[in-house]
């Protein structure tokens, strides 16, 4: 490709200088001279084939990303003694790029912000890994901590606690199931000071977090348990037959939805026993089963769903249909 430029040739003065980008030279258009060459190429080195994906596709290099405490934007100078050309350095420029090495990693936290951050970052990363949390979450955590981190939050309390309650507004926010006692195991910080860091957050930056629906556990009780789909939807169904009685006012939604799946599992012929259900829930085994009474006399006094007599409670399900 070559473009035309308004500048004078240096030598003739009466051509004009134009550049040819595929052999990374500037030409004289009269005289023939090249004045200049090896310029680097800045096009793009993609195709778009509309002007929106042109508009979304950066030059080169990677995306800022907000879970590194720079962005990811920070220049690294590699460790390798050689230059450009795969020459090894003289031992005097090795002792200047060592020395340049040495500042330019001490720079990079110069200020207190900065500091923090990068503790902060390490710690979202270790957390985030040890309970499988996606990318999208992370970054939305880090988003949160950096705006409690600008409005001066995080001052005389710890950043590990910080970060616990980024995470859990970032999960809640996101309809992620995720509860403090997710995070037993993970951290030594008592669920009290977690709260009441949620709390903190949400006020001051009047973040709204609606209360955890059960429903938005029985897909991540189903993955754990390896349910089927007809178990999952049908869980599902007698959830929302449980909000429109009303009974689900004052109950934990961990309760609710291990009771309501222990149900499904009955209905479908899926056995799974309280344990299994009630480890995964984190919950005792006599909150699944009161759970479980309440849920199975709601189905009998129901219209959808029939049941053929029985000898006792537990077994109730083992002679019903749900249409």
């Amino acid at each position: 490709m070559i473009q035309n430029r308004d500048e004078i040739c240096p030598n003739c003065g009466k051509g004009f200088l134009i550049t040819d980008s595929t052999r990374g030279e500037t030409i004289c258009k009269k005289c023939g001279i090249v004045v200049e060459q090896n310029i680097i190429d800045s096009r793009a080195e993609w195709r778009s084939f509309s002007p929106e994906e042109y508009k979304k596709r950066t030059r080169v290099g990677p995306r800022s990303r907000l879970d590194h405490f720079d962005k990811g934007l920070t220049t690294v100078i590699a460790k390798e003694n050689k230059d450009a050309f795969g020459i090894s350095l003289t031992p005097n420029m090795r002792a200047d790029i060592y020395r340049l090495r040495k500042w330019q990693e001490r720079t990079k936290t110069t200020k207190s912000n900065d500091r923090n951050l990068n503790i902060a970052m390490i710690e979202l990363d270790q957390i985030t890994s040890q309970l499988g949390l996606s990318k999208a979450l992370k970054e939305s955590a880090a988003y949160i901590y950096r705006k409690t981190l600008s409005k001066g939050l995080s001052k005389g309390r710890t950043i590990k606690g910080i970060i616990i309650a980024s995470i859990f507004i970032a999960c809640r926010t996101n309809k992620i199931p995720i509860t403090l006692e997710s995070f037993n195991g993970i951290i030594t910080i008592k669920k009290k000071t977690i709260a009441r860091y949620i709390r903190l957050i949400q006020y001051e930056l009047n973040i709204k977090l609606h209360p955890s629906s059960p429903k938005d556990f029985i897909s991540y009780f189903c993955s754990e348990l390896k349910l089927s789909g007809e178990v999952q939807s049908l869980a599902i169904k007698i959830i929302e037959l449980a909000q429109k009685k009303g009974m689900m006012i004052g109950k934990s939604p961990l309760g609710f939805a291990s009771g309501a799946l222990y149900v499904a599992c009955k209905i479908q012929g899926e056995s799974r026993s309280q344990k299994e259900i009630s480890k995964i829930a984190k919950i005792t085994e006599a909150t699944l089963r009161t759970r479980y009474k309440e849920i199975s006399n709601l189905l009998k006094a129901e219209e959808d769903f029939y049941y053929f007599p029985t000898s006792s409670l537990r077994d109730i399900e083992r002679k019903c249909f749900f249409l």
